[in-house]
């Protein structure tokens, strides 16, 4: 599980997917380049609501690729099955979700002042992070294929053309 942040809190991947809705009455409200306000936002906290009744379109950032959505971390573990670490679990934590394409689409189409189109859309589970880390076998590997490579000949360079 990759650590990251989000206004100072822990953002951790969703575990289950989310349907929502979004309806005209949606669209007619919806602002562009606001995240907060974007009819996206809007049709997922009606739906977030049966889940927690508290959430209000502040605890929700919609952007292009992903959704974050703000939530106590029990709830998070329990009703999405995120993986919140222990010590996490009277904190708030953002929920990521990833968007689909058709959602992406639309997301991209009200920022650029064209219309958000009413229907249904769904939030998956993230993909995980790739590792960043080489393994020693491949480092050493990169290390013998380098060897030689950085000697420079200095014969014919005046002194003051030499990096030292």
């Amino acid at each position: 599980m990759e650590i990251s942040s989000l206004y100072g809190e822990l953002v951790v991947d969703a575990g289950t997917q989310v349907k929502f809705t979004v309806t005209p009455d949606d669209v007619s409200s919806g602002q562009p380049r606001l995240s907060r306000d974007c009819p996206g936002n809007h049709g997922l906290c009606r739906v977030m609501k049966s889940a927690i009744p508290k959430i209000d379109f502040n605890d929700i950032r919609m952007h292009l690729s992903r959704t974050y959505v703000r939530m106590p971390a029990a709830m998070a573990g329990e009703k999405f099955g995120a993986k919140v670490p222990p010590a996490e679990a009277g904190h708030f934590v953002w929920l990521r979700f990833s968007n689909a394409p058709s959602l992406r689409e639309q997301v991209y189409s009200m920022d650029t002042h064209q219309k958000f189109e009413p229907g249904e859309y769904l939030l998956s589970i993230p993909r995980p992070a790739p590792k960043r880390h080489m393994s020693k076998e491949n480092r050493a590997k990169i290390a013998r294929s380098m060897r030689g490579t950085r000697q420079r000949s200095l014969n014919g360079v005046r002194k003051w053309g030499v990096n030292r």
